[in-house]
This record gives structure tokens, C-alpha cells and sequence, in this order.
């Protein structure tokens, strides 16, 4: 990665406008595909329902999957200029972030397999699914759990040794770090626990704020054409 980036020419401005742009536009597939277009889908309901809405919602369904595919393709690429662009402060950590950050995204893969496993299927059966949907689930739970989490933390540690990144930002990324970690180990290990939806629905604004800040504070950066 980093030496295609190179070979572009790609310096700190174009690597801050990449990660930003790219975190923005994740936020924005992903409330589409996970937000609006998944509920209608992830709840059990019998073969005949599943067919009706096949049927009726079958291209949402198929929109849904390529909206997943872009985010892990934008996962892909904010893993490597992440680690690129921080290397400069600690090398290691970087590149550490980095991994975190593209094992992530494997496992989301991996994931959105069970999901379009249903094209393959020579029959609709909804069990078959209701169990798919599930597998996506967990194995998503996962990954946000124990990679996408910890890369958060590391990520917020690398601000934080950048001098210019405000308190705000990189806190804030590592309350959201720790919030993944412990929100997604908890519905692995312990989904049915009655406070599970409270500490969830507690914890749900620094999760979403935590990338979200980071890609508009790079953003700003670069419209004011600061130092970075």
C-alpha cells in the first residue's frame, strides 16, 4: 500500500482527504444498508413470508449487499492509508491499527458470504435464512468485537502522540473503541442479558461519533489547508 501511494504521489493532505472522504461515505452506505435496509430482513418469519417479501423487497435486499461490498471495499483502503498516514508518529502502532483495521474487514467478508449465500440456494426455505442471517451477526459481532474495537483504541493512541489531534477527537475514539469491545463481546458471550439493549442504546452515541469525528476533523484540516 504504501508504495502505490507513493507512486501516485500521494502526501499527508491527499492520505487526510482520503481517510475522511472514505469515512464519510461508509457512514452513509452503511446507514442504508444496516439502518434502513436490514431490519426488513433480519427477523424470522415463515418460508411463505420470506417468499412475499423476496419478492417485493428482493432488490433492496441485492442493493443492501452491494452497499456492504462498498463499505469493505472503503475498509480495505482506510486500513492502508490509516497506517500509512500515522506511521510517521509510531511505526509500529500504525501498522498494527492498520491490521486490526483490514482483519476487520476480512471477517465482514466473510460474513456477507452467509448473507449472499441465499442466491445459491436451490430452494427458499426461511430456517435456512433466518440462520444465515444469524451467522452474519455473529461472526460481524466478531469482528467489531475484537478487531474493529481494538483498532479504534490504537487508532485513538496514534492521535493522541499527534500533537495537533484535540482532546476531543482522539478521546473520543477511544470511548468508542472501548465501547465496540465491550458492547459486541457481550452479545457473543452473554446475547440473551437483560441490560444487554441498555448498555448498547448507553453506549450507541460514541460508537457512531467515534469515526465520525475523526473524519471531520481530517476534513476540515484539509479544507483549511492546516498543517497535518
Amino acid at each position: 500500500m504504501e508504495l502505490v501511494m507513493n507512486f501516485i504521489g500521494f502526501d499527508q493532505r491527499d492520505k487526510a482527504l482520503a481517510i475522511s472522504v472514505s469515512l464519510l461515505l461508509m457512514t452513509v452506505l452503511g446507514i442504508f444498508a444496516f439502518g434502513i435496509a436490514m431490519p426488513s430482513f433480519n427477523q424470522l418469519m415463515s418460508t411463505n413470508d420470506l417468499r412475499s417479501l423476496m419478492v417485493e423487497e428482493g432488490g433492496t435486499f441485492k442493493v443492501m449487499l452491494v452497499l456492504i461490498s462498498m463499505v469493505i471495499v472503503l475498509d480495505l483502503m482506510v486500513s492502508g492509508f490509516i497506517a500509512d498516514y500515522f506511521k510517521t508518529v509510531n511505526k509500529k502502532l500504525a501498522y498494527y491499527s492498520g491490521l486490526f483495521r483490514l482483519l476487520y474487514t476480512i471477517v465482514l467478508g466473510i460474513a456477507l458470504c452467509f448473507l449472499i449465500s441465499y442466491f445459491f440456494q436451490s430452494e427458499t426455505h426461511a430456517a435456512d435464512f433466518w440462520i444465515n442471517m444469524k451467522r452474519f451477526h455473529w461472526v460481524w459481532n466478531l469482528g467489531l468485537g475484537f478487531l474493529f474495537g481494538p483498532h479504534l483504541i490504537l487508532t485513538a493512541l496514534l492521535m493522541r502522540a499527534y500533537k495537533i489531534v484535540p482532546f476531543g477527537v482522539w478521546g473520543l475514539t477511544a470511548l468508542a473503541g472501548c465501547s465496540y469491545v465491550l458492547v459486541h463481546i457481550l452479545k457473543i458471550l452473554v446475547p440473551t442479558w437483560p441490560l444487554l439493549e441498555t448498555v448498547e442504546m448507553i453506549l450507541m452515541i460514541p460508537m457512531a461519533l467515534g469515526e465520525l469525528l475523526i473524519a471531520i476533523w481530517f476534513l476540515v484540516k484539509v479544507l483549511t489547508k492546516a498543517q497535518l
